[in-house]
């Protein structure tokens, strides 16, 4: 008389053929580790052309939260637009426009761009100034760029 065996018993027993032994240190966590070093490489080369580029302000202040006298980092996105609103604490609205060209209606449409941007006590952009900001990390709910240099008043 056969014994009766269950599923969970006969793929018990075909597995051990099937798997294939698994090596340590396998290509995948090498690749990983790889591209987290040039991402650490690229954020720095980005922040050292933005920084190269720009002229450091001529006051100094206290804000941890600025690029030239804190520690806060750049990265990413660098965008120039006008500063439409400086009402709130160290923060200012900066637009810009993008024209968008629809070639199968043959016609084009301006679109308007709106960021909140930190603006550290030693730049202080006014309204009506155009402005250079870049993306940083998160410095609260809405804002995650900052003001790097004043273009023109």
């Amino acid at each position: 008389m056969k014994k009766k065996t269950t599923k969970q018993q006969e793929n018990k027993k075909k597995t051990p053929e099937a798997k294939a032994p698994v090596k340590q240190g396998s290509e995948k966590t090498e690749t990983k580790k790889a591209n987290s070093v040039q991402t650490d490489a690229k954020s720095t080369k980005t922040e050292e052309i933005a920084k190269s580029e720009l002229k450091m302000p001529d006051r100094k202040c206290s804000d941890k939260k600025c690029p030239f006298h804190g520690n806060l980092k750049i990265h990413g996105r660098v965008f120039v637009g006008e500063v439409i609103s400086d009402k709130m604490h160290r923060t200012v609205s900066v637009q810009w426009k993008r024209k968008k060209i629809f070639r199968k209606y043959d016609r084009s449409a301006v679109f308007t761009s709106t960021i909140k941007a930190h603006n550290p006590d030693c730049i202080n952009a006014k309204e009506g100034d155009i402005v250079k900001i870049a993306e940083t990390r998160p410095l609260s709910k809405t804002k995650n760029f900052v003001v790097l240099e004043v273009m023109e008043k």
